[in-house]
């Protein structure tokens, strides 16, 4: 699954068919079903809702026990479901990655018996032997369970890529390792939050991402081990705890501080944001999305999403998303990233949904959206439909949901927007 690199900027033409979409987003629920594992009794779920204008629209779930996880989302005419089951260490014995629209499954990936196979429209497409090693899918790696070092194998569930790759811990982290040394994907234990602008024993991301490594995997063609790269860097909850409240929730204090890939205490980024500080936020804010707008690059999707890979060598909306939060805390102002999804035109009378990230600014009484990507202030109720806070969750979230065709939520398409 990819994301769309596409940015564009405009208003949309017509807002009367929103309360429609509104209506059939709000019918939006996540699948909480227990998937039947040996031994497993009730799992733990979690759950929130996600509301637009004040309206719930969806219900995020999640179960998650020793030997299993399981994720689900229903959207309109859309069901995506992810099931995995795990061994004692934490490693995928078997996984089901499933789309269906209007009851007919259009794409599966599941992995099961040393191998992995896709299936479009039920149909068998493809089907591979994997390495003799313990697998692990791109979604479940925050989930391990490991005391030291391992080879395995890392499964991206949604492309059915396949990659191999050591697992190390450094500390309380998990990093996946390829071939060529990259660190392809990290990840921190559910609930561990680091101190601010610094990973456990002083490990900071990379300054840049690394170059395509070609790495040929056992049994399949050729990968570009870098695609996983970017697919996974965040897939562990790095967001402070503040940044996981309520969407119309007051900040904490954490909200103005340096934080993983939000470095606003590094002297480049404070140089950066400083002659844009200005006595009045929103202002501030304005100026911010002015000055990172050049910076945007639709074709750097390798890019880490971070504030400063993004000022030294640009990114998409990801990378934005970061400067803008980080800059705006550099000013001294709450701030943090959000990701959800951007109604955009497809062309043909059509609309689709598509992933999105973009900054929130808190005044003394609400939070304000910031997009440099158009760039805009506020506003963008109409068109972009938060989901969670954080950069870490728009991977996750990203790469379970993928991009929705929202054709039958408008009744016409709007102008060119936004996208990633």
């Amino acid at each position: 699954m990819t994301w769309p690199a596409r940015h564009r900027a405009g208003r949309p033409r017509r807002r009367s068919a929103l309360p429609r979409a509104i209506l059939l987003l709000a019918g939006a629920t996540w699948l909480g079903g227990v998937m039947a594992c040996p031994g497993t009794g009730a799992a733990p779920s979690t759950s929130r809702t996600v509301t637009f204008r004040g309206e719930p629209v969806a219900t995020v779930m999640e179960t998650i026990d020793r030997d299993r996880v399981e994720r689900a989302l229903r959207f309109d005419g859309d069901a995506i479901t992810l099931q995995a089951t795990l061994d004692a260490r934490g490693f995928a014995i078997a996984a089901t990655y499933t789309r269906r629209r209007a009851g007919r499954v259009v794409r599966a990936v599941r992995l099961a018996d040393g191998a992995i196979a896709v299936l479009r429209d039920n149909v068998p497409v493809q089907r591979r032997a994997l390495p003799a090693q313990p697998v692990v899918a791109v979604e479940l790696l925050h989930r391990l369970r490991l005391a030291g070092a391992v080879d395995a194998t890392l499964i991206d569930l949604s492309s059915a890529e396949a990659l191999a790759v050591r697992i190390e811990r450094r500390g309380p982290e998990l990093v996946a390792v390829d071939s060529a040394g990259h660190v392809v994907v990290r990840a921190l234990p559910e609930g561990h939050r680091t101190g601010p602008g610094a990973f456990a024993e002083g490990d900071t991301p990379p300054a840049k991402a690394s170059p395509p490594v070609e790495i040929p995997v056992p049994g399949t063609t050729t990968l570009r081990g870098r695609r996983l790269a970017r697919a996974a860097t965040l897939v562990a909850a790095l967001v402070p705890a503040s940044e996981a409240a309520p969407d119309d929730a007051p900040p904490g204090p954490d909200a103005r501080l340096p934080a993983p890939f939000l470095e606003s205490d590094d002297p480049a980024v404070v140089a950066f944001a400083r002659p844009l500080c200005a006595a009045d936020a929103l202002e501030t804010a304005r100026r911010v999305a002015e000055a990172v707008k050049p910076h945007i690059d639709p074709a750097r999707t390798n890019e880490p999403p971070s504030a400063t890979t993004m000022l030294a060598h640009g990114g998409d909306c990801d990378g934005a998303a970061a400067l803008v939060t980080a800059a705006l805390r550099a000013c001294g102002l709450p701030a943090r990233p959000l990701v959800g999804y951007r109604l955009v035109d497809a062309g043909q009378a059509r609309a689709r949904l598509v992933p999105h990230a973009l900054a929130a600014l808190y005044t003394s009484t609400e939070w304000v959206k910031v997009d440099a990507t158009v760039p805009a202030l506020g506003a963008l109720d109409d068109v972009f439909f938060p989901v969670a806070p954080g950069l870490g969750g728009a991977l996750s979230m990203g790469r379970l949901l993928g991009v929705l065709d929202a054709s039958d939520l408008v009744a016409a398409p709007p102008s060119a927007t936004g996208e990633r």
